[in-house]
This record gives C-alpha cells, sequence and structure tokens, in this order.
C-alpha cells in the first residue's frame, strides 16, 4: 500500500512502508548451561532506538533503504527466577545493533533450575544452573598412604626378590651362587675328613 505520492523534479516519489513491522531484539546465551561462579557470553542482536523499515522509491530507480537508527545504549541485563531478580550489568550495542559480552552467574543462583536472562524487556535468554563441581583435592587418607608405598617399593629393583620372599617362595639362584655353595660344601668336606685322619694319627 502507496502512503504518499509526490512529485519531485518531474520524478514520480513513492514513499512505500514495509509490510511488517521493525524487527524485535533478539538474545541468546553460550553455554546454555552454567555452574554458580562460572560465565557465559550473551549476544543480543537488533538493539537500536526506534525503528526506521520505511524505504524512498523513485520509479525508473531502485528503492533507497532507509538509514540505520542509533543503536541502543546503556541496556540493561538482569537474570530472573520468578519474583527474584539479579542485577548482571550494563551493555552497548554497536552501530549495527549488536553485542556480545561475558557476564557471571550469580553464586546464589538456585541449583538445577531455568533461569531467564533479560536485555531490558526483551524476549529472554534460558540458562540451566548447573551443580557445582566437586572439589578435587587431594586428602591422602591411609588407603592412599599404603597405595603409594607399594608403588614406591615396585619401583625399587629389587621389588621381584621381595615379593617372592613375601609369598614364601625362593628367588632366583644364580651360577656364582651355585658355584659358591658347591665351593663352600667341597671346602667343609675337606676340614671334616683332615679333622678324622688327625683323630685316627693321635
Amino acid at each position: 500500500m502507496f502512503v504518499l505520492l509526490a512529485v519531485t523534479s518531474g520524478s514520480l516519489l513513492i514513499v512505500q512502508p514495509a509490510g511488517s513491522s521493525c524487527v524485535g531484539p533478539v538474545v541468546s546465551a553460550d553455554p546454555t548451561g552454567v555452574r554458580p561462579g562460572g560465565t557465559f557470553v550473551l549476544k543480543g542482536k537488533y538493539f537500536f532506538d526506534g525503528c526506521n523499515d520505511t524505504r524512498n522509491c523513485v520509479t525508473g530507480q531502485p528503492c533507497t533503504p532507509p538509514p540505520p537508527p542509533p543503536p541502543s545504549h546503556d541496556i540493561t541485563v538482569t537474570m530472573r527466577f520468578f519474583e527474584r531478580t539479579w542485577t548482571l550489568g550494563t551493555v552497548d550495542a554497536r552501530s549495527d545493533g549488536t553485542f556480545s559480552r561475558r557476564f557471571a552467574m550469580p553464586a546464589d543462583a538456585p541449583i538445577g533450575k531455568l533461569v531467564h536472562v533479560y536485555a531490558e524487556t526483551y524476549r529472554p535468554a534460558r540458562i540451566v544452573v548447573l551443580k557445582p563441581a566437586e572439589r578435587t583435592g587431594s586428602r591422602k587418607g591411609p588407603q592412599t598412604r599404603v597405595r603409594a608405598d607399594r608403588d614406591r617399593h615396585r619401583r625399587s629393583p629389587h621389588w621381584e626378590d621381595i615379593r617372592d620372599l613375601r609369598r614364601g617362595r625362593q628367588t632366583s639362584v644364580t651360577p656364582a651362587l651355585v658355584l659358591l655353595a658347591v665351593a663352600l660344601a667341597l671346602l667343609t668336606a675337606a676340614v671334616v675328613l683332615t679333622t678324622g685322619r688327625e683323630r685316627q694319627d693321635r
């Protein structure tokens, strides 16, 4: 539907409204699951002060797009859960009407619940408050110390012999030990024979 007709310098100027209203602002969060104290990035687009989607068309020439309205500034970002409201901060939109900023999840956010993050009165982004991660600090109890001692012994070069002795088994015998045992046996036998002959001579 044409709402205004005008003749300018012999040309027909048509001011044509857009077929639909201006696009409303949109926000989204990444990630959509955050632990208390964690952070998320809130992104927004179409944040302008005012709305101008009317194009100027001249017969025989392409339509001229309307100039963009100024971007919004001092946009208040809040988080809500039923009657509770947290103010997360403010943000300014760029010249193209977009913004991207990191915010922190409040420490007292309701765990396991779905919260809504608003950029003023616009449609919110939805985030699930995750359960805090369990602490992984090292607390060495008796079992931990036993395992540590066992691992330390296993790194010893004599671990195999110690293990065999604990299990009541004999360790492996090397050839040198066999020869030494034979030599000791022969020496003992020689001493016994010598002692016996001396007794007979007496």
